[in-house]
This record gives C-alpha cells, structure tokens and sequence, in this order.
C-alpha cells in the first residue's frame, strides 16, 4: 500500500558537533553527491534542545517536517549543511502517529487511520 509522506515528521535525536552550522559549510570529506537532485517541497526544522558537552560531544536534537519522503532525505539535508546525523526517528507520517511500533515492525492501518490518510491526500497544502 502507498501512503502519502505529507507531513512526515521525523527527529533528529543527537547530533554531535552542535547546532547546525548557519553557513552551511561542510567539515572535511563530507562533500555532499549531488546525483539526481531534484528540489524537494520546503521542511521545517525547530531545534528541540542543544545539549552542551565537551568538543564532540554536544549535540542537537532538531524536529524535522518533512512533506515527502524521499530516500535519505533528512540525512541529505543535514550532511549539506554539515550537520552529522547519529540518529533519526520516524514521530508520525501524515495524520498517523504510533509509538508502541518497533523499528522493522508493521501493522494493518484501522479504519480511522484509512479515513485521515485519504482526507489528508485531498487536503491541499499550507
């Protein structure tokens, strides 16, 4: 089954290194491939907390909004900026939000879940 990715929110869950770097630059042997790219549609990003440490071990835990999944795209957006990802996690996709699902696990969607996935891909964007 295809779902759609509006609104697929995922965290950032420490980051060493700090915020991200408000130039964008990169650290050494991090260049980005720029293969197939294509503009994705705008991402939100809040930064939840900065937990300070010594050298690399301060990091950042960012919210990240994202309105299409493409593959790696939340890594791909961080490394441009370089901004290392230690960790992500899946929060929500669309109107759906299940903590209790393991990484690797599935489930058959309710029928409430069918219901606001079908209103959402009618709803247009903001």
């Amino acid at each position: 089954m295809s779902h759609d990715h509006s609104h697929d929110h995922r965290h950032d869950p420490g980051s060493p290194g700090g915020a991200p770097s408000p130039a964008g630059g990169r650290p050494p042997g991090h260049e980005a491939s720029h293969q197939h790219h294509r503009r994705t549609a705008p991402a939100s990003v809040k930064v939840e907390k900065i937990v300070e440490g010594g050298g690399e071990s301060a990091h950042a835990v960012l919210s990240i909004v994202i309105r299409e999944g493409r593959n790696r795209q939340v890594r791909n957006m961080c490394d441009a900026i370089g901004h290392p990802v230690v960790r992500l996690k899946r929060v929500r996709i669309g109107p759906i939000a299940d903590d209790r699902i393991r990484p690797g696990e599935f489930r058959d969607l309710t029928g409430r879940e069918i219901a606001l996935l079908k209103r959402a891909a009618r709803t247009p964007e903001p």
